[in-house]
């Protein structure tokens, strides 16, 4: 399964693309929202793990360029942010996403159950 992690923190990269890597997933990382947005638009992807707050370019708009395209309709997104607005939660489900995880509450292998569950 191919992970597409789009998160502007390095460290938190790093973690999650080591532990999504070492328990059997393929994982691809951007670092901004317009390297992201071009990589999700690709449609190379079964699950997008997707920060709300990112450098060029905010979650929002990535989800709403590939919900425009259809992709939310065929695979998976997961809203992975520290944003804990009712309304940001709700524009993001209105878009496609299936779930928001709030990062700070949220072990690795926590991540790891998750992900596996889709």
């Amino acid at each position: 399964m191919k992970i597409l992690l789009v998160e502007d923190e390095k460290e938190i990269c790093r973690l999650y693309q080591d532990i999504l890597s070492s328990s059997g997933f393929e994982v691809v990382v951007c670092q901004d929202g317009e390297t992201g947005c071009i990589s999700a638009k690709k449609g190379e992807w079964d699950i997008l793990l997707l920060d709300i707050m990112l450098p060029n370019m905010d979650g929002l708009e990535i989800l709403n360029e590939i919900n425009t395209l259809g992709l939310t309709k065929s695979k998976k997104v997961v809203i992975l942010t520290n944003i804990e607005k009712q309304e940001v939660l709700d524009r993001a489900t209105e878009l496609g996403a299936i779930k928001y995880i709030i990062k700070s509450e949220i072990n690795p292998s926590q991540l790891i159950e998750i992900v596996s569950s889709l």
